[in-house]
């Protein structure tokens, strides 16, 4: 898996490139039955895609991919690119989850830890209660996960119960 997954400008890549790289992994399984995008209703009504969902006869599993680059954490400003990824290497999950993005990023603010409880619990809990996954999930075992890639050093990884509700704390994967 990191062969696929660590290029020569990793810094770079998105979410999408991150996310496809695992995508590849499973869709070449052919024991399982993976949706890329799958689409689903929000319970207010508006449309969503979910990133992937894996389903076996006995496993439903949904997971949604985010990415934090490294340019837009609070590493510090005089430290290299690489500075910032041992930097960043050296953390566990809390000190991961209390870094805070840099003020040039525009759209997150705070802590990752802030990011996550402001916006991203609200968007898988609402593919994880949606009628499509609802029924999708049938009798199968239920699970929801929100993977994310911080700088390109981190995964953590953190599962959603089937209402909506985080189980644990997240771990590094």
């Amino acid at each position: 898996m990191a062969a696929r997954d660590i290029k020569y400008d990793e810094y770079a890549m998105t979410e999408w490139q991150h996310r496809d790289s695992f995508h590849i992994a499973i869709l070449e399984n052919p024991g399982l039955d993976p949706q890329v995008e799958y689409e689903v209703t929000k319970p207010g009504g508006g449309p969503g895609l979910v990133d992937l969902i894996v389903t076996s006869p006995s496993h439903c599993v949904v997971t949604e991919w985010k990415t934090v680059k490294i340019d837009f954490l609070d590493l510090g400003e005089t430290l290299s690119r690489d500075e910032k990824a041992e930097a960043l290497s050296q953390l566990g999950v809390n000190g991961v989850l209390e870094l805070k993005f840099h003020r040039r990023e525009k759209y997150k603010k705070g802590s990752i830890r802030d990011w996550i409880e402001k916006d991203v619990t609200a968007q898988l809990k609402s593919y994880v209660l949606s009628p499509e996954i609802r029924g999708l999930v049938g009798n199968r075992e239920f699970h929801a996960h929100l993977v994310l890639v911080v700088g390109f050093r981190k995964i953590l990884v953190w599962e959603m119960d089937e209402n909506g509700d985080w189980i644990g704390q997240p771990v590094l994967a």
